[in-house]
């Protein structure tokens, strides 16, 4: 039997974790900019959410991309953490045709 011992850094550095984040962006510009950065790290789930699964290096990247852009005194994004086990419990209560369950990635959760 392994032995527990704490993550190394470079271990954490591939771990992944989901992320729900949303977004309430007043300029078309900076939305479009915004969400062409999300869809580079996840999946697109309504107008203004994604649900992304990166590494902690990744989701430091992607952060620092949209605070380049967004204006702080305008626009709202929000990230959630969700665990495995929430994800593992997921509910598909309605997909829309051409959206079943057996055509989305099932390593992006649906809400």
């Amino acid at each position: 039997m392994r032995r527990w011992r704490p993550y190394t850094c470079q271990e954490m550095k591939r771990a992944t974790t989901h992320y729900l984040i949303a977004y309430d962006i007043s300029s078309d510009r900076r939305r479009t900019k915004i969400a062409e950065i999300l869809d580079d790290y996840g999946a697109r789930r309504q107008l203004s959410v994604f649900e992304v699964n990166v590494s902690g290096e990744s989701y430091a990247e992607m952060r620092k991309r949209i605070l380049s852009i967004a204006d702080a005194d305008r626009d709202e994004i929000t990230s959630w953490t969700i665990c495995s086990d929430c994800i593992s419990k997921r509910d598909y209560i309605s997909v829309p045709e051409g959206k079943r369950e057996e055509e989305i990635d099932p390593d992006i959760a649906v809400f």
